[in-house]
């Protein structure tokens, strides 16, 4: 098969890299067949970064969370001036939290398999925000 997409795609203008091009067994059975691109054997991974998540052959995606949370973490960080400035209301911070850091957390999250271990993993994700910010952030009067 990956002989045919190499020699159909070529026709068209398709070049398939053989040095980037990997092959993953998910699940159970993980009998390695022989896949090879024109001349060029396939290599077999156990898990890859696609588009920013870690992959994995069994399925577990907490590297992907850890991972997800740690760059959540960074973006944080960055807008430590924002959190604890008096010149941005409350609404703003909450808004600029809720759509940049959530995000950055649970980005691919819709291809995580829920279990009890991710649970415990996201629900550290209000404290990233330090107690105090969160208080300031709390008691300040909302302005309209």
């Amino acid at each position: 098969m990956s002989s045919n997409l190499h020699e159909h795609g070529g026709k068209v203008g398709l070049r398939i890299s053989h040095e980037k091009t990997k092959a993953m067994i998910i699940g159970q059975d993980q009998h390695h067949p022989p896949l090879s691109l024109g001349e060029h054997d396939i290599e077999y991974v156990d898990n890859f970064t696609y588009l920013g998540s870690n992959i994995s052959n069994t399925g577990n995606v907490e590297k992907d969370v850890r991972t997800r949370i740690g760059k959540a973490a960074g973006v944080f960080q960055r807008l430590s001036n924002i959190w604890s400035s008096n010149a941005i209301t409350t609404a703003i911070k909450l808004r600029l939290y809720m759509s940049v850091v959530i995000p950055t957390a649970t980005y691919a999250c819709e291809t995580w398999m829920r279990t009890a271990s991710i649970t415990n993993m996201l629900e550290c994700l209000p404290p990233m925000m330090p107690q105090n910010h969160l208080e300031d952030l709390m008691a300040r009067p909302h302005h309209q």
